[in-house]
């Protein structure tokens, strides 16, 4: 079995501390039809994406936290035309997963996290 990484961790403590919070925004995104791709991204530094959600000082979690969706990700270029469908392929069902834009640094990479905990 592999060790999961000290992001993967601590963004896993941070969902689980927030789940409601994650749940209802992404219902809301859906249910107004503002998007079918939500996303959360999640960073140590502020970020020029979406609306911030969860503060580290003021939330007490790891990471920042901010609600966009995959139009705006298309609009910003943080993904490109070329793989719009490609990330539409892969996006997991948002009424069962959450999605996250994990942003460190250079580096960036997608997670999914399943609402309810798997037995």
């Amino acid at each position: 079995m592999s060790e999961i990484s000290p992001v993967l961790l601590a963004l896993k403590e941070d969902f689980e501390a927030n789940r409601d919070l994650f749940i209802r925004i992404s219902d809301e995104i859906l249910s107004n039809r503002i998007s079918r791709y939500p996303v959360f991204a999640a960073s140590e530094d502020p970020l020029e994406l979406g609306r911030l959600i969860l503060h580290t000082e003021r939330s007490e979690t790891n990471y920042n936290y901010f609600v966009t969706f995959l139009e705006e990700l298309i609009q910003k270029q943080v993904i490109e035309k070329d793989k719009i469908q490609l990330f539409k392929e892969h996006y997991k069902n948002p009424e069962v997963s959450c999605c996250f834009l994990l942003v460190f640094s250079e580096d960036a990479g997608i997670v999914f996290i399943p609402f309810q905990e798997e037995v």
